[in-house]
C-alpha cells in the first residue's frame, strides 16, 4: 500500500503542476486516515510535494494534524519542515512558533543540522529586510545564526548568506579574514561540483550566481544567470536568490547617472527579467524583459513593448538588448521590430 501510494504520488507530481498539483495532494492527505499508511517515507514526500507549490498552510496542518498519531514520529527532516513551513506562511506567531520549535530540536544531538542553524538565519534576516534595514540587532543575529550552520558543517547555502549578511554589515573582502575564508571555502565547494555550464542543481548555479555578484563580475553573472533560466525553477526559488541579490544591490546604490559597464546593463537586464518571473501577479505589463532563442540557439535578452494607443494604432515591438552593441559599435544587425496589431495572425 506504502509504494502504491508513493509511485501515484510521483506521477501526480510529474504530470500536474500549480493549483492542479495543490488540489491532488490534499486528495493525498486525505487518504492518510489509514494508518498502514503513515511513515516517515510517505510523511516527507508529501511534505516536499507542497513545499514545491508554496502550499504551506497545507504543511502546517498536516504535520499538526499527526502530531498526536502515536505512529507519527517528528524526525529531524519533519522538525525542519514543519519550522520552514511555519516562517514562510509567517501567519501572526508563526516566525516566533518556529524560532521556538528550532531551540526545541536543536539541544538533542541527533536533531541538529546546517538547514535548522540557516532556516534561524533566514528568519532574522527576513525581519531585518523587513525593517528596512534598520533592525540591526536582527542582522546581528542573523549573521550568528547562519555561522553556526556554516561551522557545523560547511555548506554552500550558509556560506553564500553569511558572506552576504558579512558585506551588508560592512565587511570587505580585502581586510576581513572571516569573509576571506568563507569565500575561498565557497570557491572549493562549488569548485569539486564542476564547470558552470555542467551543473544541474539550481542552487548550485545560485550561487555561483550570487559569488559573482558579491565579486562584482558581472560577466560571470550573466553566465550564471543564462544556466539559471535553462533550468526553468519554480517561482520561491527566484524570489529566494533575487532577495539577496536585491539586498546587495539596495547596499551598493550607484548614483543614478553613474555610467554602466556593458556587463552591468546585462546583469541589470537579467534582474529585471527574474524579478518579474517571480512575481504572483504580475499585472497589467507595458513593457517587460523576454528572452529569445534565436535560429543559432543562443539567447537574446529582449524587451517586449505593448503600444495600446499609438499614432498608428495598437503595435507591439520587440527591441533586443545586444551584448555586442554594448560594448562596440561593429554590430550590423537589426535589433528592433514594430508588429501593427493589424498585422498579426495568431498567437502561440
Amino acid at each position: 500500500m506504502k509504494e502504491k501510494f508513493l509511485n501515484e504520488l510521483r506521477k501526480a507530481r510529474d504530470s500536474l503542476t500549480g493549483e492542479e498539483l495543490a488540489k491532488a495532494l490534499n486528495e493525498f492527505r486525505k487518504k492518510l486516515t489509514n494508518p498502514s499508511l503513515i511513515s516517515s517515507d510517505i510523511i516527507h514526500n508529501l511534505l516536499v510535494s507542497f513545499r514545491e507549490v508554496q502550499d504551506y498552510n497545507s504543511m502546517v496542518a498536516f504535520i499538526e494534524e499527526l502530531q498526536d498519531n502515536e505512529n507519527f514520529q517528528f524526525t529531524p527532516l519533519i522538525q525542519y519542515l514543519y519550522a520552514f513551513a511555519l516562517s514562510r506562511r509567517n501567519a501572526l506567531g508563526d516566525r516566533e512558533k518556529a524560532l521556538k520549535r528550532i531551540h526545541q530540536a536543536l539541544p538533542y544531538e541527533e536533531n541538529c543540522s546546517p538547514d535548522l542553524f540557516c532556516l534561524a538565519g533566514r528568519i532574522y534576516k527576513d525581519l531585518f529586510i523587513e525593517s528596512n534595514y534598520q533592525d540591526k540587532n536582527s542582522l546581528e543575529q542573523a549573521i550568528i545564526w547562519y555561522r553556526k550552520g556554516f561551522d557545523y558543517q560547511p555548506n554552500e547555502y550558509a556560506a553564500i548568506n553569511l558572506a552576504t549578511l558579512l558585506v551588508i554589515k560592512g565587511d570587505d573582502l580585502n581586510n576581513s579574514p572571516e569573509l576571506q575564508n568563507v569565500a575561498s571555502v565557497l570557491n572549493i565547494l562549488i569548485g569539486r561540483k564542476g564547470s558552470l555550464k555542467t551543473l544541474a542543481d539550481y542552487w548550485d548555479v545560485a550561487t555561483f550566481f550570487e559569488i559573482s555578484v558579491l565579486a562584482e563580475n558581472y560577466a560571470k553573472a550573466c553566465e550564471a544567470a543564462e544556466c539559471m533560466f535553462n533550468l526553468k525553477p519554480p517561482g520561491w526559488y527566484l524570489k529566494s536568490t533575487i532577495r539577496n541579490i536585491c539586498l546587495i544591490n539596495d547596499f551598493r546604490r550607484k548614483p543614478e547617472d553613474a555610467r554602466l559597464s556593458a556587463e552591468e546593463q546585462h546583469f541589470q537586464f537579467w534582474m529585471e527579467f527574474f524579478i518579474e518571473a517571480a512575481k504572483d501577479d504580475p499585472g497589467h505589463m507595458i513593457r517587460f524583459p523576454v528572452i529569445i532563442l534565436e535560429i543559432d540557439k543562443s539567447t537574446m535578452p529582449s524587451y517586449v513593448t505593448i503600444n495600446l494607443d499609438d499614432q498608428d494604432g495598437k503595435s507591439l515591438q520587440i527591441s533586443n538588448l545586444c551584448r555586442l552593441c554594448l560594448s562596440s559599435d561593429s554590430c550590423k544587425r537589426p535589433h528592433k521590430w514594430l508588429f501593427p496589431s493589424s498585422k498579426i495572425r495568431g498567437l502561440r
